[in-house]
């Protein structure tokens, strides 16, 4: 199998896990709604049978005060409703209560102290993990764990719910911590020598220079043509070049015909002489002094071709025999350099593959893909379940019991109050009087009774 067989290989696993992820969010989001309706209802329970409380003692209070108070005919009526009403409603709480009981209990102790038994997890190792109360042995004796049958559908690979907790907790990388090495091997992926197409390409690599011609035929007679005008001698024409445009001084032809018109008496030949050495002077200006500015220009042009001739020809010779050196070397040596040249350009390709192949593993291994999000959902799901509603539940049970067992212990007493207010209304009802006519009675009764000493 090829890299790009196995990338598709692992596209269609991380396709496969996306799709549960999708699948399993929306149960979670499902689930989170149930559990606010369950939490909304333990609310209203909650309120419930603390206004029930609430309604009994104040009953209780209500009678005592009564009695305190001299309302004894109000007393014994209040005190037994309190504990009719305390009774009916016992009955109501007390199955609220086992109930909170039974839940929070079973729930501290097989939910949140599994959850919580770190960094083993022994129970649900034993509970998830195959073999467990909820995997079993596969046909094939596979002993993977929960996250293996969950994302492979395969037993064989063998993913501890607790190494993958523990290591999801120290922030490793994904690909160690599900030992994805089952499903797409990165380090026999990234293994260059087992890459048939690049092996192919590497092998036929081969540079054959022994019909490459550096000095072609027509190069070299280039340069030797280039040679040859490189030897051509100036210093003939430059010399040339340095006399006058005109065989005679046209400066001094023109004043000597102004010199000769001015002395001769003829006027016509005077005038003539006159006209010809005007001619001569702007002759002068107009040609003979402009072709004196172009041969000094040709000169000086020349001078520094001749200058510049000697290094180019020096430059041409070095070029023709270092060209002839060069196809010497490459018709002797060539291919063993180009040989040579080619095992290390490929050695430098296979040093880049090899980086490449430790970058990869680093980053797998290490940086790529934290499962650092999974501990949190953990975390924050036994967060969700123990202190949120686990706790919760707990203490309501214990406060409800501690308060049906306080009503329970009062409930002796409270019948005793209602019979002695129910008592001390009947003799009220014969005219004895009421409770503080008889307490005044009594003191007065005494104290007619004492005896002064002396």
């Amino acid at each position: 199998m090829d890299i790009e067989d196995s990338s598709r290989v692992l596209q269609t696993v991380a396709k496969d896990v996306s799709i549960m992820v999708d699948k399993a969010r929306g149960k979670a989001l499902r689930l989170v709604e149930n559990i606010e309706e369950v939490e909304y209802w333990r609310w209203i329970t909650g309120i419930g049978c603390s206004v029930a409380f609430m309604v009994v003692w104040l009953l209780i209070l209500a009678g005592v005060s009564c009695g305190c108070c001299g309302a004894e005919e109000k007393a014994s009526p209040t005190l037994l409703s309190g504990v009719i009403i305390g009774s009916l409603i016992s009955i109501v709480l007390w199955t609220v209560a086992m109930a909170a009981l039974v839940v929070g209990g079973h729930g501290q102790v097989f939910i949140c102290r599994p959850l919580y038994e770190e960094p083993d997890f022994v129970a649900l190792t034993r509970l998830l993990d195959s073999p467990g109360a909820v995997l079993r042995f596969k046909d094939n004796g596979g002993s993977g764990g929960f996250f293996s049958s969950l994302l492979y559908g395969n037993s064989t690979l063998d993913v501890p719910l607790r190494r993958v907790l523990r290591e999801c907790r120290g922030n490793m990388a994904t690909y160690p911590a599900f030992q994805l090495q089952r499903v797409f091997d990165a380090e026999e992926e990234t293994d260059h020598y087992e890459w048939k197409k690049f092996r192919n390409q590497v092998d036929r690599l081969d540079v054959n220079l022994t019909d490459v011609q550096i000095l072609t035929p027509a190069l070299q007679m280039k340069l030797n043509n280039l040679l040859d005008a490189t030897m051509l001698n100036l210093t003939d024409y430059r010399v040339k070049l340095n006399g006058p445009v005109t065989l005679k001084d046209m400066s001094s032809f023109a004043d000597q015909l102004e010199k000769v018109a001015n002395q001769i008496q003829d006027l016509a030949t005077a005038s003539r002489l006159e006209t010809l050495a005007s001619r001569a002077k702007r002759l002068l200006a107009s040609h003979i002094q402009v072709l004196e500015t172009q041969k000094e220009d040709l000169v000086y042009q020349l001078t520094m071709l001749e200058v510049q001739l000697l290094p180019l020809q020096r430059q041409v010779n070095q070029s023709i025999s270092h060209l002839k050196t060069i196809q010497y070397f490459i018709n002797n040596q060539g291919s063993a350099i180009a040989q040579q040249k080619s095992r290390d350009y490929m050695d430098r390709i296979v040093g880049y593959m090899e980086q490449y192949r430790e970058h990869v593993m680093s980053g797998v291994q290490r940086t790529v893909a934290n499962c650092r999000p999974i501990w949190d959902i953990f975390h924050a799901t036994r967060l969700l379940l123990c202190r949120h509603i686990m706790d919760p539940l707990n203490g309501f049970w214990f406060a409800s019991v501690w308060c049906l067992v306080l009503l329970l212990a009062a409930t002796p007493l409270l019948l005793k109050l209602a019979d002695y207010y129910k008592h001390i209304h009947q003799q009220m009802s014969h005219g004895v009087g009421s409770q503080s006519e008889m307490i005044v009675g009594q003191e007065t009764e005494a104290s007619s009774n004492w005896n002064t000493p002396g």
